[in-house]
């Protein structure tokens, strides 16, 4: 039997860690997850024609908010911020196999923490120093994967 030493896993850790957050391998993406249903700011507005806004200004608008339509309830955005690591070049993680992957396909690498997040996302904004893979917002294909030993890194593959 073949014995590592626990030393080298820390090793292999500590690498990964840098190269997620470390602003010069890492890239910043923004995770965007459906919008969330809040409260509108008009405050009962419906049915109150000629009365004055919350702020005190005319109601010009009428029987109806022109941000909620009347229901009291607007969708915003809702994001979030994580740092992964983006592999745009096929060829970088198609090795193994010879697989066929369309050039709109990238694979990314996370922290398993950030997992979560991945999986309940609409979509990521990736924003890579290739323009050509950057800024642009990929869906997630197919299920995360556990990488680096399962319980510290996740490899997940996403498309335009």
């Amino acid at each position: 039997m073949i014995s590592i030493p626990a030393g080298i896993f820390n090793k292999y850790k500590n690498a990964v860690d840098e190269l997620i957050t470390n602003t010069n391998t890492g890239d910043r993406c923004e995770v965007i997850y459906p919008p969330k249903k809040v409260p509108c700011d008009c405050v009962g507005l419906a049915g109150n024609i000629g009365s004055s806004l919350p702020d005190g200004s005319p109601n010009i608008f009428g029987n109806d908010c022109p941000i909620c339509g009347g229901t009291n309830f607007k969708y915003e955005p809702s994001t979030e911020y994580i740092m992964v690591n983006v592999y745009p070049d096929k060829g970088s993680w198609s090795k193994l196999t010879n697989i066929q992957v369309p050039d709109s396909e990238i694979m990314i690498r996370g922290f398993i923490s950030d997992l979560d997040k991945i999986q309940k996302m609409v979509s990521m904004k990736v924003f890579v120093k290739n323009e050509q893979y950057g800024n642009w917002n990929y869906k997630l294909s197919g299920e995360p994967l556990p990488h680096g030993f399962g319980q510290f890194y996740f490899l997940a593959f996403l498309k335009r």
